[in-house]
């Protein structure tokens, strides 16, 4: 990483002498340290921190079932990720150990109640918040700009005034609508997983504090011009901690609010930025994050793929092989065992990113038709469902034609031309994968598949 002047923060100011050939380049770096040096570096208390005892354990008695369906990375597989932001049942402790206990009907997730002792299930609860990082049990609430107008952020000005509007964000992510005209607060769990030296940067929008543990460690009011900007280093063990932060933004159809945490690193005399932590983000508008994963039925999706189009079709049948096709072609684009497709892979950005496919690629089996040994275009008109197969009806120059999907085994596919008056002139192009079963395959009546 290739760091910037004011990435470069001096650590102390004693062994400091700033030399240089020319007096104004002198006078302008001595002013930036000097700025930089009146910052200090404050210890912080964390709020909880789990004895890396009952961490260990949690995290032995995690890899023996746990892991089958949230992976080793906890980030998630038949269940959903447990490091992510987002918590669809809630993330604070009590919670998780109330779903871990009991379960959560009408999913996968069973009662391990029976199964694991309360100490093994407090113990993966610690493991589990110690892969954390970032905002948890994030609210707002907001206020009429009148109540703060010339008046300093405060929480005991908070205290005193009745919230106009309060609601939870279980997106975990600081975000703003367009046009909002109000104060906001948000109050969270701040979750720091390694021990260093933190500082909080903000876009400069508007006028912004930040409490930690009730204290305040970061203020800006960009509305009265350059530095105006106040900020404290933080000396930050992991574990949680009490999060607040009061943000005025402009009135804007876009908002541009940031706010950042970041991680510095000790090189000789000054800090320099290690990695960051983002707490903006954009809303699911309500939506879940969510895997389309196969059931009893086959299932027919319409989902925006990397590599692929909208107009593709997606086909998922009950064995877990899911086939992209191409309806304007009559063929398979692609196809996957053991696979699902994950709506949402970016949690925060969820509108920016295409879906994404997991599963294992499986050869594809038809490539298209032959229209007296020609290629040929259909016209798509429907798929529809049933029971475990797909009905695709299409036409070829006014003449009906279907294709039937259908499982094949535990990880293959099989598909089925027919046309009630068959078509004359039309063939099959197979994969070389494929089993063709021959059937009067001239007039598009045949079966292939993948095993």
């Amino acid at each position: 990483m290739v760091m910037e002047k004011k990435d470069l923060i001096p650590l102390r100011t004693s062994a400091m002498r700033v030399k240089a050939p020319l007096l104004f380049t002198s006078f302008l770096l001595c002013s930036v340290f000097e700025i930089f040096a009146s910052q200090t570096v404050i210890d912080f208390s964390a709020l909880n921190s789990p004895s890396h005892a009952s961490i260990a354990k949690g995290k032995t008695v995690f890899s023996t079932m746990c892991v089958t369906c949230h992976g080793k990375d906890l980030k998630g597989g038949i269940g959903p990720s447990l490091i992510d932001a987002y918590w669809k049942t809630g993330d604070s402790k009590e919670v998780i150990l109330d779903t871990i206990t009991n379960g959560i009907d009408g999913t996968e997730m069973i009662a391990f109640g029976a199964i694991y002792s309360e100490d093994d299930r407090k113990a993966i609860v610690d493991y589990i918040l110690s892969e954390q990082e970032g905002l948890r049990s994030l609210k707002k609430d907001q206020y009429s700009r009148k109540h703060f107008k010339g008046k300093r952020f405060s929480l005991d000005l908070a205290k005193g005034i009745k919230a106009d509007d309060t609601k939870p964000i279980p997106e975990n992510k600081i975000y703003f609508k367009s046009w909002e005209d109000s104060i906001s607060h948000f109050n969270a769990k701040l979750i720091i997983k390694d021990d260093g030296v933190y500082e909080f940067q903000t876009g400069k929008n508007g006028r912004t504090s930040v409490f930690l543990n009730g204290q305040e460690v970061y203020y800006v009011d960009a509305t009265l011009g350059k530095n105006n900007e106040k900020k404290k280093f933080l000396n930050l063990k992991a574990g949680s901690y009490s999060f607040d932060v009061f943000h005025e933004e402009p009135k804007r159809h876009k908002p541009l609010y940031k706010l950042t945490l970041s991680k510095m690193a000790k090189a000789g005399e000054i800090f320099k930025i290690e990695r960051t932590i983002a707490f903006n983000g954009l809303s699911l508008h309500g939506g879940e994050p969510k895997l389309i994963a196969a059931g009893s039925r086959a299932k027919i999706i319409r989902k925006l793929i990397p590599e692929l189009t909208l107009k593709h079709v997606f086909y998922l049948l009950p064995n877990k092989v899911l086939v992209a096709f191409d309806p304007a072609e009559a063929k398979v684009v692609k196809a996957w065992q053991s696979a699902k497709i994950d709506q949402s892979p970016s949690i925060t950005e969820r509108s920016y990113h295409a879906s994404v496919v997991e599963g294992k690629p499986l050869a594809s089996t038809l490539q298209g038709f032959l229209l007296k040994d020609k290629p040929t275009k259909f016209t798509y008109l429907s798929s529809t469902i049933v029971n475990d197969k797909v009905l695709i009806k299409l036409s070829i120059d006014g003449s009906p034609y279907s294709l039937e999907m259908s499982p094949e085994g535990e990880n293959g596919y099989k598909i089925k031309g027919f046309s009630d008056r068959g078509i004359q002139g039309l063939s099959v192009k197979p994969s070389e994968a494929s089993l063709l079963k021959q059937d009067n395959i001239k007039n598009g009546q045949f079966e292939i598949s993948i095993k």
